[in-house]
């Protein structure tokens, strides 16, 4: 089932995935162009596959750190005959307990920390028939005691006398119940009921000021894809879904009154003093529904493979259908080597998490539940190569254009300004991924993957500007060196260059510009970037065998490596000095790990 938030720990770098990699059979990105069983999506879709436990018999294996602790336990299911399986895993660092202890820590440090834990039921009908469980729940938080002025080392930005504190939780709950059935030899159905509950929250308290928004989304999906084989060359696929979601928001505000009656005029009330107080709840429940057809077949030529289909979705919230058509082709240029096109549209209904997250401080709060938005939409174009050389190398490269339109905007800046769906943009990039797999004779393996993007949006007002997600380059490198039979070093790398912001316009004076109305003059939108994101983290472990078949491993890891003062986020204070947190400082540490 589809997950809004499928990465954990953004703040870290790399980011996490919510989905432990002991539980992951396949993972793919899809960068543009996915076929019509995807849907609801501008961008992109990440496909996950969770395995199966062991039928044999039980496994296990665990690990400890001083910054983190997991665990993974797989086997039959007891009196199963090797009919069914279960599968089970948990994490959890220390991250927070580690730094929150450390005397020297940079100022502005986030101390983050994140657990989860993971678990699948497999069992087996009968021949045709299989019962599938999934439970998954994962929590992840943040904590941000003080901010470092920048360009001011010797200056604290908050006194012993201040009170300072930013918190973040994130809280994601999955469950799903899956049914598949071969109806006959050459028909197949697939059956799964899900629920899925993200609830998170993010408060900032100052000495005199408070401000907490607690966001409750609730989302019950039911879904059926049915799979009709043809023939060896034609295979038939559709589906239905039907899904309802339900969002809760809570804002407890403590403000200064005449910042407060700035962004809201409306709301001003005969009990207020110095300091208003307000705690708002809006609500929002909607449905969605969606249908999709795709043919699969081999026609005019044994290497040639065709994949037409078409969606139909409907959202109450946007209260429209849409239909969005696709065209897939790939070819096999010589035995290793396949080459693959794709075209079609694609649509995103908005939804109030999304429009909340976005707009919260744009525009007026008893706005919210009056906006009726329309569904946005992207034309994609894509085209790509891949080679596979056997089971040791792999190599992709991917380059796709996206058209966008029905983009939701603001119009402008105050905050009286009504979202709509005037917005306007494009996006082009290009996705280079290289693998050499483990093997018994190859002593260097890893991959390598490069990104290269730019994405805009405008409206008709504004000309086209950076969009918040836009990041121009990354790069991950995560490689592996067996220096003996007992022994490797792994390193990993990644960067990423900086993404957009928007910055206070400063005078020839050093000073930032006003305009008549006392109001701060900023520059053009998202003209300015953060700095780029390096991290290197490396690890030499050694391994060897244990009683009873085990094998125990030991290891020593660094995390930044280079010591990179990586920034998490600027802000700006009343006087419109840049303040900025950081992300984790060099983590030299000690781990053991053990299994069978």
């Amino acid at each position: 089932m589809p997950v809004f938030n499928p990465y954990r720990l953004k703040l870290l770098g790399g980011p996490v995935s919510m989905f432990n990699p002991d539980m992951v059979e396949r993972v793919e990105l899809l960068p543009g162009g996915f076929p019509a069983q995807y849907g609801d999506r501008l961008a992109a879709v990440l496909v996950v596959e969770n395995r199966e436990g062991a039928r044999e018999r039980r496994r296990w294996r665990g690990g400890a750190s001083l910054i983190d602790m997991r665990a993974f336990v797989e086997g039959p299911l007891p009196g199963s005959r090797q009919n069914g399986s279960w599968i089970a895993a948990t994490r959890r660092t220390y991250y927070d307990q580690l730094l929150n202890r450390l005397d020297s820590l940079p100022k502005g440090t986030v101390l983050p920390f994140f657990r989860d834990y993971q678990a699948k039921l497999v069992y087996d009908l009968g021949p045709e028939q299989k019962l599938h469980l999934n439970v998954l729940n994962s929590h992840e938080g943040a904590l941000l005691k003080d901010l470092d002025v920048e360009d001011e080392d010797d200056e604290d930005f908050f006194t012993a006398a201040d009170k300072f504190q930013f918190k973040s939780g994130f809280d994601n709950n999955l469950y799903s119940l899956g049914w598949a059935n071969a109806i006959s030899d050459v028909t197949l159905s697939d059956l799964t009921l899900s629920f899925f509950n993200d609830d998170w929250f993010f408060d900032l308290t100052t000495e005199d000021e408070f401000f907490r928004a607690d966001i409750d989304m609730r989302k019950l999906d039911i879904r059926e894809d049915l799979t009709h084989i043809a023939s060896r060359n034609h295979h038939l696929q559709m589906g239905l879904t039907v899904a309802d979601l339900i969002t809760d928001i809570t804002v407890e505000i403590r403000q200064d009154s005449a910042a407060y009656y700035e962004r809201e005029p409306s709301d001003r009330r005969d009990e207020d003093g110095t300091m208003v107080e307000r705690s708002i709840r809006l609500q929002n429940a909607s449905t969605t529904t969606a249908f999709y057809l795709q043919d699969e077949w081999r026609r005019w030529h044994p290497r040639l493979l065709v994949l037409p289909g078409m969606r139909l979705d409907y959202s109450t919230f946007a209260r429209e259908w849409v239909l969005s058509p696709r065209l897939g082709l790939s070819y096999a240029l010589t035995s290793d080597l396949l080459g693959r096109v794709g075209w079609g549209f694609y649509h995103q209904a908005p939804n109030f998490v999304g429009l909340f997250e976005r707009f919260e401080r744009e525009i007026e709060w008893n706005l919210f539940e009056t906006i009726v938005l329309k569904t946005e939409r992207a034309q994609h174009v894509t085209a790509g190569l891949e080679w596979d050389r056997g089971q040791a190398h792999t190599a992709k490269l991917e380059g796709y254009y996206k058209h966008l339109d029905h983009l939701v905007v603001a119009r402008d800046s105050t905050y009286q300004s009504i979202p709509d769906n005037s917005g306007r943009g494009h996006a082009y990039g290009l996705e280079v991924f290289l693998q050499r797999r483990p093997s018994t004779v190859a002593r260097l393996s890893g991959w390598i993957s490069y990104s290269l993007g730019v994405s805009k949006e405008g409206n008709p007002q504004d000309p086209l500007h950076y969009r918040d997600v836009d990041q121009r380059h990354t790069l991950d490198l995560i490689g592996r060196l067996r220096l003996t039979k007992r022994s490797s070093f792994d390193v990993r790398y990644s960067y990423g260059s900086g993404f957009p912001y928007t910055p206070v316009a400063i005078g020839s004076d050093g000073e930032p510009l006003f305009d008549t109305d006392g109001n701060v003059v900023r520059e053009a939108t998202n003209s300015r970037r953060y700095p780029a994101y390096r991290r290197l983290d490396v690890r030499l472990s050694w391994r060897r065998s244990a009683v009873g078949g085990r094998t125990f491993t030991a290891y020593l890891e660094i995390i930044n490596a280079l010591n990179r003062r990586n920034v998490f986020e600027y802000y700006w204070d009343e006087d419109y000095r840049r303040l900025v947190s950081y992300m984790l400082p060099i983590m030299p540490f000690f781990g053991l790990r053990l299994g069978n």
